[in-house]
């Protein structure tokens, strides 16, 4: 009876042991924008995937992003809006149709529409040979893709025409 007693005495100190490595209530010290968690998320929420689908490990505690926030490249917690304007290439294009939806041609790379311009074209009724309809208008989103469709001292940016010295002055 007495080894039995022990054996019982024995499987509750192991399992009281790993109780309180589970509940381990030291203090990590968390970086800007992280809150101390008992449990360690295996894919946390980054700028490359912000709703990431894993598993947690609640073996070992660790520094999580608040709420709203996530890890950057760098491992620093920033803010989820944020992600988006960190620069990444943009494919090369020639046409908007090239561009996934919301982004449009300029300059030969795709780049997001920060608003929507228009330009109107307007054919002369002499001017037949442009294939246009004489008195009718067409519209052309984003106004220009390529800075050779400006007038001199003009340069595309985001599909408008704008003076080169950066002035507020459009087309």
């Amino acid at each position: 009876m007495f080894s039995c007693r022990a054996s019982v005495c024995l499987i509750f100190l192991s399992i009281t042991t790993v109780f309180c490595q589970y509940h381990q209530t030291s203090q990590v010290t968390c970086g800007t924008n992280e809150q101390y968690s008992p449990c360690t998320q295996i894919c946390p929420p980054t700028c490359d995937s912000p709703n990431p689908q894993c598993r947690v490990d609640c073996t070992r505690p660790s520094c999580n992003c608040l709420p709203g926030y996530v890890f950057s490249s760098t491992r620093q917690c920033i803010p989820a809006n944020s992600c988006y304007q960190q620069v990444q290439p943009s494919p090369r294009c020639r046409f908007h149709t090239e561009c996934r939806t919301g982004s449009y041609c300029v300059n030969g790379f795709c780049s997001a529409a920060t608003g929507v311009y228009t330009r109107t074209i307007v054919t002369s009724s002499s001017s037949s040979s442009s294939g246009y309809r004489s008195g009718y208008q067409r519209q052309i989103q984003g106004g220009c893709t390529l800075d050779v469709h400006c007038e001199h001292r003009k340069i595309c940016i985001n599909g408008a025409c704008v003076y080169a010295d950066h002035s507020d002055r459009f087309n």
